[in-house]
């Protein structure tokens, strides 16, 4: 029996949106048959085990001991994680690091598939295998060239651009699934989002007067404070974004992974924290 597919199968059954997840993994839709059904019975039994015995290996070599095996979503590897890892250097200068960046659908498989150990993403819908503990939150601001008419403004709704082009993250982005949410309910998600996969490529666009955006204040402080963009509030109902470390429910977390939550947490409680916060 394959161990991937079956790790796989087991990510599509638990999401509960087999054509959701089958365009993310291999761009085919499915559907769970009668004998997928009962398979999805003992999956969790049999990965379990092997994850059970894949972490006795690891911990009897002593790997785990000395190993940080992270996954992190893309725009908190880019523009939060740097000086985390600064701090996590500091603490325990031996550790060897194992990132894995990507979106959140590809770090929620590599938990289930056991390669990697700690998830540090914008929060995700609950899942039954996993255990996620918020951090903090950052909100979405409008990002717009530094010569914008309505830059003066402290907030505008999410129709203020209706006539500007919107260029977006795709459609695997936590950020974009949460910005495209709070657009669709004010009536306000236009049909033809330019979609990029490069947030840098999004904010150079936005520079050069191509379009707007919207994006975690975090993302923007550098061209903010360089005077090469410029933000504008989001005024709408949960206009923000939560970030989160997960973990595989139940498993104790070895020592780099215990250390590098420690200075997630610092972090996020510290006035100085470099991770996103509550309004600003």
């Amino acid at each position: 029996m394959d161990l991937q597919r079956l790790r796989v199968f087991q990510a599509v059954a638990d999401q509960g949106s087999f054509s959701r997840a089958a365009r993310t993994l291999s761009g085919r839709r499915i559907a769970l048959t009668p004998a997928g059904a009962s398979l999805a019975l003992h999956v969790p039994q049999i990965l379990g085990l092997v994850r059970d015995a894949e972490t006795a290996a690891r911990e009897a070599g002593g790997e785990a001991s000395r190993t940080l095996r992270l996954g992190v979503s893309e725009t908190l590897a880019t523009y939060v994680l740097p000086p985390l890892l600064g701090e996590l250097q500091q603490r325990l200068p031996s550790t060897e690091l194992r990132l894995t960046v990507g979106d959140s659908a590809e770090l929620l498989i590599a938990l289930l598939n056991n390669a990697i150990e700690l998830a540090f993403w914008l929060r995700e819908a609950a899942h039954p295998q996993l255990e996620q503990t918020e951090l903090s939150t950052d909100r979405l601001v409008w990002v717009l060239p530094p010569r914008e008419p309505l830059g003066e403004a402290e907030a505008l709704p999410p129709g203020a651009f209706a006539g500007r082009r919107l260029m977006l993250r795709g459609k695997n982005s936590a950020a974009r699934r949460v910005i495209q949410a709070v657009l669709e309910r004010e009536n306000a998600f236009p049909p033809d989002v330019l979609e990029m996969d490069n947030l840098e490529a999004i904010k150079r666009s936005v520079e050069v007067g191509f379009g707007v955006s919207i994006a975690p204040s975090s993302a923007v402080q550098r061209e903010v404070r360089a005077g090469t963009l410029s933000v504008i509030a989001l005024d709408a109902d949960d206009a923000r974004i939560t970030s989160s470390w997960a973990k595989f429910a139940g498993r104790r977390l070895s020592a780099p992974a215990r250390t590098f939550v420690d200075v997630l947490e610092a972090a996020a409680r510290s006035a100085q924290s470099p991770l996103p916060r509550g309004e600003g």
